[in-house]
């Protein structure tokens, strides 16, 4: 079962019968590569938390920063990476980023280093789940300086980042 929820097909997933009183659904979540609306939404009606890390891990949305920094590495071989688009859809269901210390940051950091396109996009769909002080946090690198050209402050003026929210 949890191959088919990493896989995120739903045609896979209807052959199965989840029970919530049986099957950990949050962990199930968890597991979850390529994020798809159908897969997330009866997953959560049936009661999974998309911002609970199961076992300590990491939440489906730092997950999805994770696989996406494995694009910046050209020896993880061939794997499922999460998009852009799949960090949006979890923005928009409420998943948070709150990292839980230097590691988290970094990932996060690769994840947006590697998306050469869609850098400022990265900041501010990431400002929508965060906190300010945790968006500065994540600009106020070296490699994170050059690539945007400024202070955190420089950045998040530039791209209209303010109290966790972004401009239309």
């Amino acid at each position: 079962m949890e191959l088919a929820y990493f896989l995120g097909e739903p045609a896979i997933i209807k052959l199965f019968r989840l029970d919530p009183s049986r099957d950990d659904v949050t962990k199930l979540m968890a597991r979850i590569c390529r994020p798809k609306a159908e897969v997330l939404d009866s997953l959560m009606a049936k009661g999974a938390r998309i911002n609970d890390k199961p076992n300590g891990g990491s939440s489906l949305l730092h997950s999805c920063l994770w696989s996406m920094s494995l694009d910046s590495h050209p020896r993880s071989g061939p794997t499922f990476h999460a998009s852009p688009w799949d960090m949006k859809m979890l923005i928009e269901r409420g998943a948070r980023f709150v990292p839980d210390g230097a590691r988290e940051l970094r990932i996060a950091r690769e994840a947006i280093l590697g998306q050469n396109t869609y850098r400022n996009d990265h900041i501010r769909l990431l400002a929508y789940a965060a906190e300010p002080a945790v968006i500065r946090k994540l600009l106020d690198a070296p490699k994170m300086q050059q690539a945007f050209g400024g202070t955190p402050d420089d950045v998040m003026r530039r791209l209209r980042i303010n109290f966790g929210e972004t401009e239309q």
